[in-house]
């Protein structure tokens, strides 16, 4: 069986970072994306910067790995931010920046509208 290609969102840090070097460990070929440079360096990774709240990056990055990969067989949306303010204290623009990248961007990927 051939190595699995899979793509994480927010893989510069955290749980990000954990999944795509568990991915690697188990021989998967991975692409992460997240708004910062990578933390990984690795021959099976792949990474680009892009906010997954921007429709256009998102678009040229799949435009991208359907050239480089032709296939992705696992998506892992990971990618989110979270706010330390009680909701009373929380920023309009806060707020509406949560809900872009933790629920929206999930429906901006070309992969989640794919069957």
């Amino acid at each position: 069986m051939s190595a699995r290609h899979v793509l994480i969102t927010g893989a510069t840090r955290g749980i990000g970072v954990a999944l795509a070097e568990h991915c690697l460990a188990a021989g998967d070929v991975v692409v992460g994306c997240g708004r910062s440079a990578p933390t990984i360096s690795h021959e099976r990774y792949t990474h680009f910067e892009v906010d997954v709240t921007d429709a256009k990056a998102v678009d040229g990055m799949f435009r991208q790995l359907k050239t480089r990969l032709k296939r992705l067989d696992v998506l892992i949306n990971n990618a989110g931010i979270g706010g330390m303010n009680a909701i009373a204290l929380t920023p309009v623009e806060a707020a509406r920046r949560i809900v872009e990248t933790n629920f929206l961007a999930a429906l901006i990927s070309p992969a989640s509208r794919c069957g």
